[in-house]
């Protein structure tokens, strides 16, 4: 069971950023192949093909992916095909799932098993031509087990048996080819076909919205989510989350919603903009007056807020414990002589209207705008990543031998790293010889998930043990950015885990009401000891040098918070705040040790200071030192001008048990 675990986990894990079928298949057809920005790209991979037919529809019943233009001229019908879904490796995308046959026939309990193992199933036709695509792409395969609804197994010429088989030679059944026939699994058989259904993607989610605008009001697709239209008889209640709940139902229509943040609009300059240039070109054209029309906006603040809270930076409540819609409404979007606040003064009043001077739409107050239309509003990443708990979760159910693991990556480290002398080189091969560590030790086995920021990636372990009681996480140096986090409490909350959340960082505008969604925001500055020194923070305008204030580690976590057990510490502090003698708190009989102060999982930078040769000197000092002791794993090395790492503490009864 646990290395069936493993294998799904190994299949999923991987993270294509392109899908390998479109692209052979392109290959294969002298196409045009445009490949996509990652998985968040709202543009799926794109192939342009040429075929020498005039074929009604030849597009369509010949490539199984979304056809987004066709067109015949001269003999040649030339189709641009998309994959905005993404298949593994050596899987075959048809008709957005992902499909594998094994190299031998077997029996069909076999088959289910090796389906099984690669985080798959047997495949399911879930329409007649996927027979054809199956039939002709798969070379020498006769025959394939599969399953079907009862249309297709009621009725067969050949039904000897419960178990579905598509016999693409069906001379040896005195059968036609490509016929369904059933048979006895336990005597017959075949190639297993196994099919699974691949992540979601920012490309798939657009093309749901564009069902969607077929059928309903048009929708609108941007970087930051897909906006859909509402009834003109939407009604403002005096409930400013009744807006929300409504927009959930309204999306529940076409994608599932569960975990997803869905809320009204946050009007934005793209949106707005997208949305004039979509009135004047589309919907509205054929209209008399195509500029006479506005839609209410409903930004999450009540009439009688304090003007100072509506002119917040981050300012939108949050009222879905997993949303992210935590942005400020830039003043510029506001008409002419509007009070241009940064936070609407109340949902019934405000609304987009669209001028004919122009096609941008600019923000204004109303007389009354309760039965105008809303726009809805998700976010493309917070789908994905919603979809990937499916997948990170699975990861409590690993139990490897933790210490076996941790005793063979120390091996390998202790025999590339510790001879190094050259503090210049240690620094530069860090990274390669921990990923060749982590490859060689099989670490992945340990479960550690990846969750990502904007411009980085946090690894942590869930807890193994099920009501794993109190779960302290600390943020050193919040950035603006807590998707990392909210990412780690949207799972922790699926596992039925509550976690207290302490973030700090000295500069408040934004990071203050940003953590204040997720727990307990602390302006201070926190450092090896308390005193003064330069430190690197992100102000308004980004990053700048200054003199700061900070306060001792050990008294924040001892005296200030009075807490001595810490399951996530993540460090992301850029300057001389951290000195040199920062690294004794890991070592043993350090300052963590003599406080009694236990720490499982730390994700730390180490960053160079002013004195770039003394930094490295002291980073292999401290990292030889690590390896010496044999307390602390280091895994996930990484580099980007500065040195990113993540440490488990295998020296920790409470943290080997719980993790």
């Amino acid at each position: 069971m646990i290395i069936l675990l493993i294998l799904i986990l190994i299949v999923y894990g991987q993270d294509e950023q392109s899908d390998w079928s479109l692209e052979k298949m392109c290959n294969h057809y002298n196409g045009k192949f445009r490949k996509r920005n990652g998985i968040y790209d709202i543009h799926g991979d794109i192939c342009d093909f040429k075929f020498f037919s005039t074929e009604k529809n030849y597009c369509s019943t010949h490539l199984p992916y979304s056809i987004r233009q066709e067109a015949v001229s001269d003999y040649v019908t030339s189709c641009q095909a998309e994959a905005t879904l993404i298949c593994q490796k050596e899987w075959v995308q048809f008709y957005g799932r992902c499909y594998k046959v094994t190299s031998k026939m077997m029996h069909f309990d076999e088959a289910e098993y090796a389906c099984g193992v690669q985080g798959a199933s047997i495949a399911y036709i879930h329409r007649e031509i996927l027979i054809r695509f199956w039939d002709e792409f798969f070379s020498n395969v006769y025959r394939v087990w599969a399953d079907a609804s009862e249309h297709f197994k009621s009725d067969l010429l050949h039904d000897k048996g419960d178990d579905l088989m598509i016999a693409f030679d069906g001379y040896p059944f005195n059968l036609p080819s490509r016929s369904i026939l059933k048979v006895d699994g336990t005597q017959q058989k075949a190639f297993a076909l196994c099919e699974y259904p691949p992540r979601i993607t920012s490309a798939h989610l657009k093309y749901l919205g564009e069902m969607h605008s077929q059928i309903y009001y048009p929708s609108l697709s941007l970087d930051e989510g897909f906006f859909v239209r509402t009834t003109s008889q939407r009604r403002w209640n005096g409930d400013r989350k009744s807006d929300d709940e409504y927009c959930r139902k309204v999306m529940h229509a076409f994608v599932r919603t569960e975990g997803i943040t869905v809320k009204s609009a946050t009007p934005t300059e793209r949106f707005l903009r997208t949305l004039g240039e979509f009135n004047r070109e589309k919907y509205f054209s054929s209209l008399q007056d195509p500029w006479n029309t506005f839609y209410r906006t409903s930004i999450h603040y009540a009439p009688d807020v304090m003007e100072r809270r509506r002119k917040n930076p981050v300012c939108q409540e949050d009222p879905n414990p997993l949303g992210k819609f935590s942005e400020y409404i830039d003043d510029e979007l506001w008409g002419e002589d509007e009070p241009r606040m940064s936070c609407d003064s109340g949902t019934a009043s405000t609304v987009i209207r669209l001028y004919e001077k122009g096609v941008e739409g600019v923000l204004e107050t109303f007389s009354d705008a309760r039965y105008a239309p809303i726009y809805c509003q998700d976010d493309y990443t917070d789908w994905i990543e919603s979809d990937q708990d499916d997948i990170d979760l699975k990861s409590v159910t690993m139990r490897a031998d933790k210490m076996e693991i941790f005793n063979s990556w120390h091996q390998c480290f202790s025999e590339n790293m510790m001879s190094i002398t050259d503090a210049e080189e240690f620094w530069t091969n860090f990274v390669g010889i921990s990923r060749k560590c982590d490859a060689q030790a099989n670490v992945h086995q340990l479960g550690i998930v990846t969750l990502r920021n904007s411009d980085e990636m946090k690894q942590v372990l869930f807890p193994k043990i099920f009501n794993a009681g109190p779960h302290n996480f600390f943020t050193i140096g919040i950035g603006r950015d807590i998707r990392a986090e909210k990412q780690f409490r949207r799972k922790m909350l699926k596992l039925g885990n509550n976690v207290t959340y302490y973030g700090a960082d000295p500069i408040p505008y934004i990071n203050g009401e940003l953590y204040s969604q997720i727990g307990t925001y602390f302006p201070l500055a926190i450092g090896g000891k308390s005193g003064i020194s330069n430190a690197r923070v992100m102000e308004k305008y980004g990053y700048i040098e200054t003199s700061m204030i900070h306060i001792d580690i050990i008294y924040f976590f001892k005296e200030i918070l009075n807490i001595t057990t810490i399951d996530n510490l993540w460090f992301d502090a850029e300057g001389e705040e951290f000195g040199n003698d920062f690294f004794d708190i890991f070592y043993q009989n350090g300052r963590f040790d003599q406080n009694k102060i236990d720490v499982c999982q730390i994700n730390i930078e180490i960053h160079l200071t002013s004195d770039v040769p003394n930094r490295k000197r002291e980073f292999m000092k401290f990292l030889k030192r690590i390896i010496q002791e044999k307390r602390y794993g280091v895994y996930f090395g990484d580099a980007y001008g500065h040195i990113r790492m993540f440490m488990f503490n295998y020296g920790s009864p409470y943290c080997v048990e719980k993790f």
